[in-house]
Formats: C-alpha cells, structure tokens, sequence
C-alpha cells in the first residue's frame, strides 16, 4: 500500500466516524425536549425524571475539555498526592527502633554464599525501597548497612 493509498483509506475512515458521531448527537439533540408541565403543577410530589436516550448521548468535547481533566478525576487525582512535601528526615525514635531491631549490625547478605555480613564498623540507614521511588521513612523500609555495602547497593 503506497503512502497515498493509506491517507485516503485513513481519511474515509475519519469521514465515517464523524458521520457516526454527528448522527448521535442528532439524535441527542431530538431526544432532548423540554419536560411536561404537568409535573410542575403538583408542588407536593417529587418531579419524575424521564428516563430517555438522551441520557446516554455524551456532549461533544472541546479543546479545553480535552485537555482538563473532570472535576471528579482530578479530586481522585488530588487524593493520591501526599499533601504534605516528602521528607527525607528519619525520627530518632525510628532510627533506635531500626537499630535495636538490627543489634546494630549490617544486615547485607552475600547472595553467593548466603552469609550476613555482621560488621559493626560505620553501619548507616538504608532503605529497602529507595527514597527517590517513593519508599518511606517507616522502619519496615529501613535496614542498617555498613559504609561498604550501602555504597556498593547504590
């Protein structure tokens, strides 16, 4: 198929959607019409809604609606996002909780051999998730490592 060939095929195709989609909201437009009066006279009883097809017809979207997403996805969105700025600050509470848990000892297992390295010499905080992938302060993510190891994991 030439370059030409599949332009045309693309443009019939974009022809036909169009179409598609200008006879629904045709149809939408019809179907929308402005509800009896007669619910309106009686104040006392709940207004009926009519269930129609027109419920169903979405309205044509914008460039600006394209863009921006909906109120509702962007609260969900806005529930995700911490609400506070992330902090690379460990509590001291936590920091005594971790070395407690680790007597204070690099906890680096050698994968071929399947020794812990045991060393006590300048063990320091290390992060099982790393902080820069949204790993957390908690002590479940923490673990001591020597000088050696927490540079050579890196």
């Amino acid at each position: 198929m030439t370059q030409a060939q599949f332009f045309k095929v693309m443009v019939e195709k974009l022809h036909a959607q169009l179409a598609k989609k200008k006879s629904v909201q045709d149809s939408c437009a019809q179907d929308k019409s402005p509800q009896k009066k007669s619910n309106q006279n009686n104040s006392n009883d709940p207004p009926q809604i009519e269930q129609d097809a027109s419920i169903a017809c979405a309205e044509p979207l914008t460039e600006d609606s394209k863009e921006k997403p909906s109120p509702i996805v962007a609260q969900r969105h806005s529930q995700n996002k911490p609400s506070q700025k992330r902090s690379r600050y460990i509590s001291e509470a936590v920091k005594r909780l971790v070395w407690r848990r680790d007597q204070g000892c690099c906890q680096f297992v050698d994968p071929g051999t399947r020794k812990k390295c045991q060393s006590r010499y300048q063990t320091q905080l290390d992060h099982l998730h790393p902080f820069r992938h949204l790993g957390e302060n908690s002590p479940e993510n923490l673990r001591l490592l020597c000088g050696k190891h927490n540079r050579d994991l890196d």
